[in-house]
């Protein structure tokens, strides 16, 4: 037996009328506010459609069989008005808390983040360029924006030359930038790039105590540094890539994104603009970190150098 239950209000009141009904035996039975007012008999399946008469405190209702399928819809009408069903009356109010549920979310820490991810539109690269740069002069940073098709800025008095900036639109791969030491040889390429990897106290787990670099010979300078090392820990930058770029002669330093694979669990964005988050922009410490990174790759080329 299938049932339906209708609650609604009348000048007296509220009221609730339920239908109890058999799909294949036609039977039904529909009891206002708990007492029985109509009762059927068997009635022929094929017989799909069905009005019932009767009221409630005087008012008329009726109840309407129309054909659906095989089983057929009931309807409670009110003076010819129809009434929901308190079933779908519930679903409707659910969907309503759910989207009041969803305006919580928007304001939380996972809401920022969703509209963080959304705000990589064609200006994202704009927007991360000006709040890069002004964040860099004021850590006392001289830069100056040079190149509008590289998105290039250049540095003056670091071992860095250059910052390509946000290159990617891309919220999946936002790299924060790519710091560039100018004046590779392409003969260089291979023995330049490197990557640097996390040492855990135990081989699979617990917590990083140093960083190790593989690759090209220029990460026995690096590996030599102690201090670098131990910087890359302090900041929790312990998978930086170096990168040589054969096509413009230079080397980029790339950086992963705060929260590479999984989005970050401390989340400030920056006031002006609304795709960047702070966490993307460096610190003094790390900033001096990429630049100690570079004064390595310099040396080497400078060493190492031959000319094609």
């Amino acid at each position: 037996m299938g049932k339906k239950v209708w609650e609604f209000n009348l000048e007296d009141g509220k009221h609730t009328v339920a239908l109890e009904y058999g799909d294949w035996s036609g039977r039904r039975r529909i009891s206002v506010d708990g007492v029985s007012v109509i009762r059927t008999g068997w009635q022929y399946a094929e017989e799909r459609g069905s009005v019932d008469n009767f009221e409630v405190s005087g008012v008329p209702c009726v109840v309407e069989r129309r054909p659906h399928l095989w089983a057929g819809k009931f309807d409670l009408y009110i003076k010819g008005k129809l009434v929901e069903e308190e079933e779908a009356r519930r679903e409707r109010i659910r969907q309503t808390e759910k989207v009041d549920r969803t305006k919580v979310y928007e304001e939380s820490e996972a809401g920022v983040l969703r509209r963080i991810k959304e705000a990589f539109t064609s200006d994202f690269a704009t927007q991360a360029r000006e709040a890069l740069l002004r964040h860099l002069r004021s850590l006392g940073v001289e830069v100056e924006y040079v190149d509008e098709r590289q998105q290039m800025a250049k540095l003056t008095g670091q071992s860095i030359d250059g910052i390509i900036i946000f290159e990617t639109n891309n919220p999946d791969q936002r790299d924060c930038a790519h710091y560039v030491v100018f004046g590779m040889g392409s003969e260089l390429a291979s023995r330049l790039k490197a990557k640097s990897k996390e040492v855990k106290e135990h081989r699979l787990r617990g917590k990083v105590r140093s960083v190790r670099w593989v690759g090209g010979p220029v990460v026995q300078s690096l590996n030599s540094d102690v201090d670098l090392l131990q910087l890359q820990v302090q900041e929790g930058q312990t998978s930086i890539e170096v990168k040589p770029d054969k096509i413009n002669h230079w080397v980029r330093i790339v950086i992963p994104a705060p929260g590479r694979g999984k989005w970050v669990a401390r989340v400030t964005p920056v006031p002006g603009f609304p795709g960047v988050i702070s966490e993307q922009l460096p610190s003094r410490a790390t900033f001096n970190l990429y630049n100690r990174i570079a004064e390595h790759i310099r040396n080497y080329m400078r060493n190492k150098y031959k000319p094609d």
